[in-house]
């Protein structure tokens, strides 16, 4: 399979448009076009959807309703309910949330949503409702934007001239990705579930260029989570979800627009099993876990469950993305019933602003009773304010920091932050919203706590892919204790900067039953700078006092030079081989090896 882009460099002022992806293990592009596309930020909280509400009902009241919506109105067996609901002029009242009563898990079978006419009040329908005594409370929809974009963003396509700089991996206030591979890579058995503008599974770097999937395809070539328990295009619920041909995910969005928001999106309407991105927000966050969890070394890593929350919209003259804390929390539902049908979910990834409406509180508890971690963007206001689900215990809240390891400059703050990551100049996979042409694949630098969530889900995803019996409390407490603290970092960025590498030599190893055999030990290889301009400094971590060879390696499996160095020690390479003689641009393999133990890293050389 083809593994996600991870080396490009960071993009200043300008959008480069082109015919065809270009990576290091891809073909070289065509054609460019260069524009610029200046974007501005919106407030984090819109407002409250003008014509819908979530009615809780008490216990008792969830056992005995039933709902006939055959006349065109709601109609229910209840007659309070029933004068409540006309007087507020309900026009729809439908489940929230598919779940079967009876579930040991907390009991969401009494969320409706009800539609009331759009211009209504809000306040006085809430009042109405909540007189009745069979209504334990009443909730508004928060509208809500994504937290990415805080400047002008900038994408493009790649090409073999763009030099590579992807610092949020490798580099040292970055999350010592390229360390963590040498432990674990990832596994296509764990899955992240992407809550957000949707996903463009197609991207070649996400679903593979040959046979991607998608809602008629099953493919299981790329890092697309795809449910076994459901036949592609035959009308038919098969794993009995409450979902009709749920193959790669779900699209929750109803009916975008309104309370200010315009829909500029391809899809404004009807919920539906094509979780396609709209803005491409969705895709750079799905790109940015798949990377963490697949190096480029043509393995699998952890796969990706597609669901649409939000869409593509303009609201105060910006365009931005726009989620709904309702379809948010159906979404929430949908991966606590996937992971109690046994998918093993890891972790979600909330990149977006939160309230407490819509059932989203409900949703989270109950996602968290089914062991699943919740990471959330802390927000770009630069403020100490937070958003709902940080204030959730058991949320990991994420604030973002740059590339010298410092707060960025709009992060949000405060002692509700849990940990911090790159969220500055960050390059993932990409889909331009304004581009109709399904076939062209970006790569984007897009800066914001959008950027820093998925890193933690990254790891999260390599930490239960090294040891699966890890709790999601286990993998909270590993990140948060194992975090790295820059000198004169602020105590209102949470415990650090998350260290995937730092995490994984904390966890306890995995046991196998019956299986006592002597492990070899456990090596780490650190080259850098990487790509390298004529000089690589290689370090080995592993057993005090051993001596490692580094073998430097063409893509041919031909040796091109050999070091010899003392573990935690160092020895530079000068980019010539054997002979003296400058090693040809490209990449090469690093493979250092201690007795029984060895470990490979990806090199590339630049002119």
């Amino acid at each position: 399979m083809r593994a996600p882009l991870r080396a490009w460099s960071r993009v200043a002022q300008t959008v480069v448009l082109s015919l065809s992806i270009v990576s290091p293990w891809g073909a070289l592009a065509r054609a460019e076009f260069i524009k610029r596309v200046p974007l501005a930020t919106a407030p984090s909280f819109v407002g409250y959807v003008p014509d819908q509400l979530v009615v809780v009902f008490t216990p008792d009241a969830r056992r005995r309703l039933v709902v006939d919506a055959r006349s065109g109105r709601p109609v229910v067996n209840l007659p309070s309910v029933q004068g409540a609901l006309d007087a507020v002029g309900a026009l729809e009242l439908t489940r929230e949330f598919a779940q079967a009563a009876g579930s040991r898990f907390p009991d969401l079978t009494g969320h409706y949503e009800v539609r009331i006419p759009l211009g209504a009040d809000l306040d006085a329908a809430i009042a109405t409702l909540e007189r009745d005594p069979n209504v334990d409370h009443v909730e508004k929809i928060g509208i809500h934007t994504l937290d990415a974009t805080p400047n002008d963003t900038y994408y493009r396509y790649g090409t073999s001239t763009f030099p590579y700089d992807q610092w949020h991996y490798w580099d040292s206030n970055g999350i010592d990705a390229d360390l963590a591979w040498n432990i674990e890579t990832g596994s296509p058995n764990v899955v992240v579930a992407i809550l957000d503008s949707g996903v463009k599974y197609a991207h070649s770097d996400l679903g593979t260029l040959a046979n991607p999937p998608s809602p008629t395809n099953p493919s299981t070539d790329g890092n697309i989570w795809v449910n076994a328990g459901e036949i592609p295009g035959n009308g038919i619920d098969d794993d009995g979800d409450g979902y009709v041909d749920d193959v790669i995910g779900w699209d929750f969005v109803t009916a975008a627009g309104g309370g200010g928001v315009t829909c500029l999106d391809v899809d404004c309407a009807g919920a539906d099993n094509d979780p396609n991105d709209g803005t491409g927000h969705g895709t750079h966050v799905a790109g940015t876990v798949a990377a963490i969890t697949n190096n480029a070394r043509a393995v699998a890593g952890c796969n990706l469950m597609c669901l649409r929350i939000g869409y593509y919209a303009k609201y105060q003259g910006v365009n931005t993305g726009i989620v709904q804390m309702d379809w948010a929390a159906q979404a929430m539902n949908y991966v606590a019933d996937q992971k109690a049908a046994g998918v093993n979910v890891a972790a979600i990834n909330c990149s977006w602003g939160s309230s407490n409406s819509g059932g989203i509180s409900a949703a989270a508890t109950n996602l968290l009773a089914h062991d699943v971690m919740i990471v959330n963007s802390a927000g770009n206001s630069n403020s100490t304010v937070p958003p709902y689900l940080p204030t959730v215990p058991g949320v990991m809240s994420v604030a973002a920091t740059d590339s010298f390891g410092a707060k960025a400059s709009f992060s949000n703050h405060g002692s509700w932050v849990t940990i911090s990551a790159p969220g500055v100049d960050v390059m993932s996979t990409y889909h331009d919203p304004t581009d109709p042409d399904p076939t062209h694949m970006y790569v984007g630098v897009l800066s914001g706590t959008s950027m820093s969530s998925p890193h933690c889900c990254g790891v999260a995803a390599l930490l239960e892919s090294y040891n699966p019996s890890l709790t999601r409390t286990d993998k909270f407490n590993l990140m948060v204790s194992t975090a790295v603290v820059p000198p004169g970092f602020p105590s209102d960025m949470g415990a650090g900067i998350v260290n995937a590498y730092q995490a994984l030599l904390a966890a306890p190893a995995p046991v196998a039953v019956g299986d006592a055999a002597p492990q070899a030990a456990r090596l780490a290889l650190r080259a850098r700078p990487n790509p390298s301009r004529g000089r690589t400094d290689f370090a080995v971590d592993g057993p005090a006092g051993a001596t490692a060879l580094v073998d430097i390696v063409d893509m041919g499996g031909r040796r091109v030079r050999q070091l010899a160095l003392a573990v935690g020690g160092n020895a530079r390479w000068d980019g010539t081989d054997a002979a003296g003689r400058r090693v040809p641009i490209g990449l090469y393999l690093a493979i250092a090896r201690c007795g029984r133990a060895s470990v490979t890293t990806k090199l590339a050389v630049l002119p």
